[in-house]
């Protein structure tokens, strides 16, 4: 910030006045050296005093006399005329879009992909879900590409697809198994690297439905992750589970969560551990994405959110079926 320089104009001011003074009375010696008599050197004081008094200092009229001495450095020359009192925050589902929404459809729901309207509106408010794939960026979208391919750089829920742990995924070969999501020639999870301990492994999760196992499992368009397997107890069970990866040591790469699932299945214990993508907000997840062709419910609308873990706070992208009494 500028020091105000308006009293340092005034000190030149007055600093030059009194030095133009100074000059005038030494250029007068005040006395004359021929004269010695008394009356003589009395009018020359009285002259010398007449001529002092006529003088007068080169100082405007108008400069105070109280000019500060210490102005601080650090009194704000810009401060607010006017200054807002506190702002409420924004209610969303109102109806009404608000300073810091992007929308408002006046819900807090996810419209599904099969009855999205035009004003349908992402449960945050955080991105108007009609304007995804118009092939413009609009406010919210990471990305939009304008096509309906999932699989190249942008999905069809405007999310930058990394091909990374939460990127779609698909299983192709006759080595896919839904009951072994480690199988097969895995598309589109080019970006998952497997740590080299070997604790994990590549996996796209994908919807499956095992009733030999009892296992139901809803992941729409398929989801990257590194996943552990373990089974103990019943050998006979044991012997047809899937086992990959160590369960004991498995970690998530940084800035990923883990998720751990364990079931008892006719006297065998089955652990899954996987990594999830985590979110912030609706936006950061695929929240709509069609069943692909081998899933049991191939063809329908999926989605996936942003849930929130109630024991810890942490978001993780999900597929909201999987956590639906």
């Amino acid at each position: 910030m500028t020091r105000n320089p308006w009293w340092l104009a005034v000190l030149a001011l007055v600093l030059g006045g009194l030095a133009c003074g100074d000059d005038d009375s030494s250029g007068d010696t005040g006395t004359d050296e021929g004269d010695t008599t008394e009356g003589g050197a009395d009018a020359d004081a009285d002259a010398d005093a007449d001529a002092d008094a006529d003088v007068e200092p080169d100082v405007p009229a108008d400069v105070p006399t109280d000019v500060p001495t210490d102005v601080p450095a650090d009194v704000p020359t810009d401060v607010p005329a006017d200054v807002p009192a506190d702002v409420p925050a924004p209610v969303c589902g109102n109806g009404v879009v608000e300073e810091g929404e992007v929308c408002d459809d006046g819900n807090t729901t996810n419209e599904a992909c099969d009855t999205a309207e035009t004003g349908a509106c992402l449960a945050d408010c955080t991105l108007l879900m009609s304007a995804c794939g118009n092939g413009t960026l609009d406010p919210g979208e990471a990305c939009d590409d304008g096509n309906d391919e999932d699989y190249d750089s942008c999905t069809t829920s405007c999310t930058v697809n990394d091909q990374n742990i939460g990127a779609p995924c698909r299983c192709e070969g006759r080595e896919c198994s839904d009951t072994n999501p480690t199988a097969g020639t895995i598309v589109g999870c080019d970006n998952v690297v497997e740590p080299a301990d070997g604790s994990a492994v590549v996996a796209c999760g994908r919807s499956i439905q095992n009733r030999t196992y009892g296992i139901t499992i809803y992941s729409a368009g398929g989801s990257c992750t590194l996943m552990a397997m373990s089974c103990t107890g019943n050998a006979l069970v044991c012997g047809m589970a899937p086992v990959a990866g160590n369960t004991d040591t498995f970690a998530c790469p940084a800035g990923y969560v883990e998720g751990t699932d364990t079931r008892t299945v006719m006297g065998a214990t089955l652990t899954t551990k996987i990594c999830n993508k985590p979110c912030d907000g609706q936006n950061d997840c695929r929240w709509n994405e069609v069943e692909d062709p081998g899933s049991p419910w191939a063809g329908d609308c999926g989605q996936w959110q942003c849930l929130l873990d109630p024991a810890t706070g942490e978001g993780v992208c999900g597929d909201p079926r999987m956590v639906t009494p």
